[in-house]
């Protein structure tokens, strides 16, 4: 992608720079959001610029742009790049700081247009199977999708040494989330079960809460000794839509097979997701 909205204007990706002084490099000081442009339409945009502006409000940065207004940008460069699949990454940081630490400039805001570098699965049975790796671990800030991403990123020649394919957060033996997605456990009497404490509040997990409705839902503390009796797992974000979840460090989920409860709501949310789309096509291609 050629063009990005970097501190108030459309640039050619040659001319998309910040300064070396802000805080979101020198601290890691800011907040992102990301999403997917599917057949030309931006998936559930309006639901990652609302959590981008929850972010911004709890990080107290302010978004000099209403959310019409960050739509309108978002539809330019759609056209700008010529995009049909692709990605949006919204980046919001604390702005450059007179001494590298005081919070006296203007947050800097940046969107970001990406090739579409992942796999969006039609079918359950192509999906990838994840294997996670425990660590010891709760985001500081876990209702706040910030730039910090340093845990995960120390860990991760660990985790791909052991062919582990993320880690997964525990601590004091309650289940959290993984580094970039949501976790949704199917117990033996097949009630659906996730975490509804020191986690992001996923847009994934939003739709597919909504769409178990039939099944019996709770939201509460899991503890990784219940999970490991699970008879299916699996992780939920824009990236993985519903990815089976196989092995936790060397135990066995579900014999290592893809569930079939898991099967059925990968279905039903890949069928919301390519409604919505049919929907919105009009309204900007």
């Amino acid at each position: 992608m050629q063009y990005h909205f970097i501190l108030n204007k459309i640039v050619h990706q040659a001319e998309a720079t910040i300064s070396v002084f802000d805080l979101g490099l020198l601290r890691g000081y800011g907040a992102f959001d990301f999403f997917k442009v599917h057949a030309g339409v931006p998936v559930f945009m309006d639901d990652h610029i609302d959590r981008f502006f929850n972010s911004a409000r709890l990080l107290h940065l302010t978004i000099a742009y209403s959310r019409t207004e960050l739509k309108e940008v978002i539809y330019q460069l759609i056209k700008k790049n010529e995009m049909v699949d692709g990605t949006f990454k919204m980046v919001l940081t604390g702005g450059v700081s007179s001494n590298g630490f005081t919070m006296d400039g203007d947050p800097g805001l940046m969107i970001l247009a990406g090739k579409l570098g992942f796999e969006i699965y039609s079918e359950y049975d192509k999906v990838k199977t994840m294997r996670l790796k425990t660590l010891d671990y709760v985001r500081e800030t876990p209702t706040v999708k910030t730039l910090n991403y340093l845990i995960p990123m120390m860990h991760w020649n660990e985790v791909t040494a052991g062919q582990f394919d993320d880690v997964l957060y525990v601590k004091d033996g309650l289940i959290s989330e993984t580094s970039r997605a949501n976790i949704f456990f199917i117990t033996q009497d097949e009630k659906l079960v996730t975490p509804n404490k020191n986690i992001l509040p996923g847009i994934t997990r939003k739709y597919i809460l909504e769409l178990a409705k039939e099944m019996p839902v709770e939201e509460r503390e899991i503890s990784l000794k219940e999970a490991l009796n699970c008879k299916e797992i699996f992780l939920t974000s824009t990236t993985k839509q519903v990815m089976p979840v196989v092995g936790i460090d060397e135990c066995l989920i579900g014999e290592g097979k893809r569930g079939e409860l898991s099967g059925k709501l990968f279905d039903d949310f890949y069928a919301l997701e390519n409604n919505f789309i049919q929907k919105h096509k009009t309204q900007w291609i």
